[in-house]
């Protein structure tokens, strides 16, 4: 073997070994973002949920009401009486709002109703 072929040859090698001394740092720089945004994912999915819950909690009605009270805007629910206290109307709301349907009414339609049921006639010959 000549000087220059061996001089090639760990030329050669010292690239492939810097080659991959580069790749395996790059692939550990984009393992580390990749668990950087994975974290974020879950930070964001928290800040997500904790402002839909606080979303519904303002839009309950209970709480739009009380709001609505708190802040004297003089509006009323509607079905509220001027005299009775809020609390005990709203409860009589909800109870009216459970009472079943009047029989022999249904709120549902008449393809869906129960109908009799017929013989089944087959002739055979």
């Amino acid at each position: 073997m000549t000087v220059t072929r061996g001089c090639v040859l760990l030329a050669a090698f010292a690239v492939i070994a810097l080659a991959v001394v580069h790749l395996r740092a790059e692939q550990t720089r984009c393992a580390s973002r990749a668990l950087k945004i994975e974290s974020d994912c879950v930070r964001l999915r928290g800040d997500l949920w904790s402002l839909q819950t606080r979303m519904a909690r303002m839009r309950a009605p209970d709480r739009i009401h009380d709001r609505a009270t708190y802040l004297a805007t003089g509006l009323v629910p509607p079905g509220t009486r001027e005299g009775a206290p809020a609390g005990a109307q709203r409860r009589v709301e909800r109870l009216a709002a459970n009472v079943p349907a009047r029989s022999g009414r249904t709120s549902e339609p008449a393809s869906v109703r129960l109908q009799p049921r017929r013989k089944h006639t087959e002739t055979r010959e």
